[in-house]
């Protein structure tokens, strides 16, 4: 049987055939225009049926596509197309959970590949030398709109393989760029500095949890808060920013959520914080509002953002001790499983699954739930979300008194942590440790 792939590349060759004998009869001049017409078109094809490839959850294809783009735009010496085709594939490589090789492809689209080490930590130089050779190469890149694209998504992709420092760097340089020009990136690089302030706190609170010794403790707990509130600072100023997006407002306003409940909690435990902790208490609860007053941002999103963003927000109440809140967690938890469901995201089901389960008070609804979640994540290996499910399965069982099956989830899920931590994971000590 051929496959899909096969009788697409067979098409593509067959239609190129065509169109180059057609063209032939042509004068030499009038006949390279048309091909490369035919080229150019052909790559933006490509370039749209590699974004409904992500968008249907089937990055590998996508990954193909984006190569098969890549390689006319290359034969085009088309320089913005092969940066924007390059770019691209990060995206696949994100979504294959292939960060490096994303990260890698982003210096090569940027054209810093020779230049930059900076998505392997065993390979860096100290950190004055890196930040100073960082902010040199990109103040030299050209402030154009797929340029800034390309850093901003280099600034997420070193978050995501734990170079904060590194993506800190990236993003506040990107941003001087973009304001150069008064882009419309800015909105984006401005969420992208909030969520890396956010990981640097989260990194820091991770690791006041388990250092014992009183004077080293004693100044993390300090920096705590003015990490807090610089990624809090930047959330606002995204907030605040003159005719933004609904749907930019919408992605601030959640993270800007995350980070307050989170800050909440750490407030607690801490002693002469009561003010800032009832201040931030009032916060939460005025943002929570106003989320679900503009709910109609959410359909302003794509399918898989929108899905995602309808799970953070219901995760967020989920921690909030209140009842109404629960039920309107599990009313925008049904919305992204309706959602998954439409368009046949497996990883998507799993999640939302899994968040009603999180939600049910019933036991046996609940154990429903995470059964549900567990089996779609293993019918696409997907050991990053199965190990969620095993260990919530394993609780249930555990207080059912079937020792047995609970030990067997919970077998199961510290094998899936483990894969999940020595694959992924393996070249940053600190995240390893944070996950």
């Amino acid at each position: 049987m051929i496959s899909p792939q096969c009788c697409f590349k067979y098409l593509f060759s067959g239609i190129l055939g065509l169109s180059l004998i057609l063209i032939q009869s042509s004068s030499p001049a009038q006949t390279v225009k048309k091909e490369k017409e035919f080229l150019k078109n052909q790559a933006a094809s490509l370039t749209s049926s590699g974004h409904e490839q992500l968008a249907l959850d089937r990055a590998d294809e996508a990954l193909k596509t984006w190569q098969e783009s890549t390689k006319i735009y290359r034969q085009l010496n088309d320089r913005e197309g092969i940066t924007e085709s390059l770019i691209n594939q990060n995206l696949a490589f994100q979504a294959l959970g292939l960060h490096k090789q994303a990260c890698n492809t982003l210096l090569e689209a940027l054209k810093l590949n020779t230049i930059l080490d900076i998505c392997d930590p065993i390979l860096q130089q100290p950190a004055i030398d890196q930040k100073e050779q960082l902010t040199a190469v990109i103040g030299k890149q050209k402030p154009t709109s797929v340029n800034l694209l390309g850093l901003q998504n280099l600034g997420e992709v070193l978050r995501i393989l734990g170079q904060l420092n590194e993506s800190e760097t990236v993003l506040q340089e990107t941003l001087t760029l973009a304001k150069l020009v008064s882009s419309s990136k800015i909105s984006g690089i401005y969420l992208s500095l909030g969520n890396i302030e956010q990981s640097i706190y989260q990194q820091l609170q991770d690791k006041s949890s388990w250092i014992e010794e009183p004077l080293f403790r004693e100044q993390i707990a300090n920096i705590i808060p003015q990490k807090a509130q610089k990624s809090l600072w930047y959330y606002q100023t995204l907030e605040n920013i003159p005719n933004i997006s609904k749907s930019a407002k919408l992605q601030a306003h959640l993270n800007h959520l995350t980070l307050l409940i989170s800050w909440e909690k750490w407030l607690s435990n801490q002693p002469n914080q009561a003010n800032l902790h009832q201040k931030v208490n009032q916060q939460i609860r005025v943002l929570v509002n106003q989320i679900d007053d503009n709910s109609s941002a959410f359909l302003e999103l794509s399918p898989e953002p929108s899905i995602h963003a309808r799970l953070n927000f219901a995760n967020n109440l989920s921690q909030i001790p209140d009842e109404q809140l629960k039920s309107i967690a599990i009313r925008y938890s049904k919305l992204a499983l309706k959602m998954a469901e439409t368009i046949n995201s497996i990883r998507w089901l799993s999640y939302s699954f899994g968040t009603l389960g999180k939600l049910s008070t019933q036991t046996e609804q609940k154990q429903a739930y995470f059964k549900k979640a567990l089996g779609f994540a293993q019918s696409i290996r997907a050991s990053d979300i199965a190990y969620q499910w095993q260990q919530q399965l394993g609780l249930i069982y555990q207080k059912q008194g079937k020792t047995e099956l609970a030990i067997q989830n919970y077998n199961a899920a510290l094998a899936n942590m483990t894969q999940v931590r020595d694959s992924l994971l393996s070249s940053n000590g600190d995240l390893q440790l944070s996950f």
